[in-house]
């Protein structure tokens, strides 16, 4: 099955449009991260009643442990969303050359492309050297130098 222009196209588009939706996502759930550690190390109000001071140092232990564990998770997340930033980056400027390509040879493919219209048939079953012989014809009627040498395919639509 041939693969068109307009296909890649459209494939290239729709991976354009998966990557915008992933770093979206990214920025959602770096600023959900952030967020929800602002929440959680937020200093608690001190107790209303007298509390044993050993307890006390036990819980401001167990909470500033909790804070460094919140502290570090947030920093390895921090680490994996901007690796998965530069692998998203890295996907987009190849998405972005990719269509840059597709351009490329879409302007190359017609650039020499010639449609003769109105050429009647004068055989049933004409050949492509046929076909490639009458094309000469008409161009050097037309004042152009041509020769068969000068034509990649030559096919009747």
């Amino acid at each position: 099955m041939p693969v068109t222009i307009k296909a890649l196209k459209k494939e290239n588009d729709g991976l354009r449009n998966q990557i915008d939706a992933l770093t979206k996502k990214l920025k959602n759930l770096h600023a959900r991260i952030d967020g929800k550690l602002t929440k959680e190390t937020s200093r608690p109000s001190p107790p209303s009643s007298p509390v044993d001071q050993a307890e006390v140092s036990k819980s401001i232990e167990f909470l500033g442990l909790e804070c460094d564990d919140l502290n570090n998770f947030s920093g390895k997340i921090s680490e994996e969303i901007s690796a998965l930033k530069g692998n998203l980056e890295v996907i987009a400027e190849k998405v972005d050359e990719l269509a840059q390509a597709i351009e490329e040879f879409q302007a190359y493919s017609c650039g020499f492309n010639v449609k003769i219209l109105g050429v009647t048939d004068c055989v049933s079953n004409e050949s492509a050297l046929q076909t490639s012989n009458l094309c000469v014809a008409i161009f050097n009627k037309m004042g152009a130098e041509v020769s068969l040498t000068d034509i990649d395919i030559a096919h009747r639509v």
